[in-house]
């Protein structure tokens, strides 16, 4: 009886981990040695079984039907047509038929040698659980050469399950080799699917590397070679042992174009696209460069769900390509209590290196020496939250667009003021814009900075650095809109445009100061002035005299203004037209 429940109990347990982990002829040859086992303990030919009744005084039945070997061939003439869902359905039926046989003869004939064959199908059972199996309807993954002539096999991939090649997801063993493996049975799914995506790139038909809630120790990087596309590596962690090298990362995909294999079909130089990392922890136990490099890849998507700690160099890494997505992830270059081991470390928690990337709802923490770097242009970074105690919490290239991000007590470094949208930030105690300009010749325009809060900070929100020798005067800011923004402390953030006044008893002659609220108190010939005057008596007349250096203007009227204000507002980077 005993027997019979641990059949009961596992059989659905060996049916899954033979088909991960044996070719399909193995797996039949398991199921119709688990049938032959089943029989032969319980003292039940055949012909007994369908001599028996049903108790009720029915006509016999044949119990036996859910067991045999000969019926499971019959069933399924071709080894990939036991599919998952067959084989659930196979599974009821014999824990059917274990049940009918319990009920009608019992099981305490149990013949020698049943404990032999058991210990047997212990060894086929896997030592860490699988969490799922398979998605139904598909095949699960086998390495085999012949092709198939099941349609449902040919939709594309499977789950390709670490532990099947003998990774040890308790994170005590390496599982390198493991990985190298699985991630071969990764690749093998373009032989079946035999077709491509964009270019040279192969269709893996979205097959996954499951890691099945596991921890591995891997020495070396997984490595997903040039020119594939459509797959997942997801549901575990990854750590890197004490001798991974230090110049790598736990992830690497694609690489540079390989001569004679151009992906010129679309023009868009890419190797490789829809690449997905979620679900999972990337570990770099402070040895590994980071937790992934994806280079030119098209599409490729970090997270959700990836958390990536411990790495020297940069968590998520993107080189060349285009349209790499980090979103809903947490990277940090240490765990926040511990952060003196991170300090001073020439690290990054997100680099892109190229254009057209997103960086969206992400929280990159302590103490990276680059929050997030963007190396490129026409990328968007929304949601971002970079509380960064090193150089910089965000460092970005020009024509950009970032919008509702958060800078906490760290700063905010532009390479200079071109194309750029920033809006609806929050910056933090210390946190600030330095905008730095290292061309002389480099132009300023294009820029709206917008709706902005500075809160607790003693900085005036933008500090603009210029080389020496910068003409403001050849090279004038034009297009620039920096205003409504809000300083929680006792003045106002610098503006690209700011109104003075001064109130006026008996006065005909006012000096307006606005070198200390203009973002660029340089750029003289760039800005416009709005007077405006209000006199209790008489019709004064006024004249706005030459501008001196730092946007220092002086306003003068005819007659003394007696209780009343005059008023001066100052405007940069407004585009004006000429006249023929």
């Amino acid at each position: 009886l005993q027997f019979l429940y641990f059949i009961e109990a596992n059989i659905v347990s060996i049916l899954f981990f033979t088909t991960h982990t044996h070719t399909h002829t193995q797996m039949l040859s398991t199921v119709a040695q688990l049938a032959s086992v089943v029989l032969t303990t319980c003292s039940l030919s055949s012909s007994a079984v369908m001599a028996s009744t049903n108790g009720h005084g029915g006509k016999p039945k044949d119990y036996s039907k859910g067991l045999s070997g000969a019926r499971i061939k019959e069933r399924f003439p071709h080894p990939r047509d036991l599919t998952v869902e067959t084989a659930m359905r196979l599974h009821k039926e014999t824990l059917s038929e274990i049940h009918k046989i319990r009920h009608h003869h019992g099981a305490s004939n149990i013949k020698p040698g049943a404990e032999a064959a058991l210990q047997d199908w212990r060894t086929l059972r896997p030592s860490y659980p699988t969490s799922e199996p398979a998605p139904r309807g598909r095949t699960p993954f086998a390495l085999e050469e012949e092709e198939s002539t099941n349609p449902l096999q040919q939709v594309g991939g499977g789950n390709i399950d670490p532990i099947a090649f003998g990774a040890d997801p308790t994170g005590l063993k390496d599982s390198t080799a493991a990985f190298s493996a699985a991630v071969a049975a990764l690749l093998d799914t373009s032989n079946r699917l035999k077709r491509n995506m964009s270019g040279n790139i192969k269709d893996l038909g979205g097959a996954t590397i499951d890691l099945h809630g596991g921890e591995y120790v891997i020495s070396k990087p997984i490595v997903v070679p040039h020119y594939y596309g459509n797959y997942h590596i997801t549901g575990g962690t990854l750590r890197a042992s004490d001798t991974f090298p230090t110049d790598r990362w736990l992830i690497e995909v694609g690489g540079d174009l390989i001569e004679g294999w151009p992906n010129t079909v679309d023009g868009q130089r890419v190797v490789g696209e829809d690449a997905n990392f979620h679900h999972i922890l990337l570990d770099g136990s402070h040895r590994a460069q980071g937790g992934v490099q994806i280079t030119r890849y098209m599409g490729a998507t970090v997270g959700p769900a990836a958390f990536i700690i411990n790495f020297n160099g940069t968590g998520s890494n993107t080189v060349a390509g285009h349209e790499t997505m980090v979103v809903e992830s947490w990277i940090a270059a240490c765990y926040w209590t511990a952060s003196a081991e991170c300090r001073g470390t020439a690290s990054y928690g997100i680099r892109f290196n190229g254009n057209d990337n997103y960086a969206s709802n992400v929280i990159i923490f302590d103490h990276a020496e680059i929050g997030i770097g963007v190396y490129g242009a026409a990328n968007y970074l929304q949601g971002v939250h970079s509380w960064n105690s090193g150089k910089y919490a965000f460092d970005v290239h020009s024509n950009n667009r970032l919008v509702g991000c958060y800078v906490d007590t760290g700063k905010f470094h532009l390479h200079g003021w071109s194309g750029l949208i920033l809006n609806d930030f929050l910056f933090l105690l210390s946190a600030e814009v330095i905008a730095t300009v290292t061309d002389t010749k480099g132009a300023i325009n294009d820029v709206t900075v917008t709706n902005n809060l500075f809160s607790y900070t003693k900085y005036p929100g933008f500090t603009t650095e210029v080389p020496k020798g910068y003409d403001w005067n050849a090279l004038p800011p034009a297009r620039i809109t920096i205003e409504h923004n809000l300083l929680s402390a006792t003045a106002d953030p610098l503006s690209s445009t700011a109104t003075l006044e001064m109130n006026a008893t008996s006065s005909s002659k006012f000096v307006f100061d606005f070198s200390k609220v203009l973002v660029f108190p340089e750029a003289v010939t760039a800005t416009k002035f709005e007077v405006g005057v209000v006199s209790s008596t008489g019709f004064p007349r006024w004249i706005l005299r030459p501008v001196t250096a730092l946007n220092a203007v002086t306003v003068e009227t005819d007659i003394p203004i007696t209780d009343g204000k005059v008023a001066v507002t100052a405007r940069q980077g407004i585009l004006t037209a000429k006249s023929p």
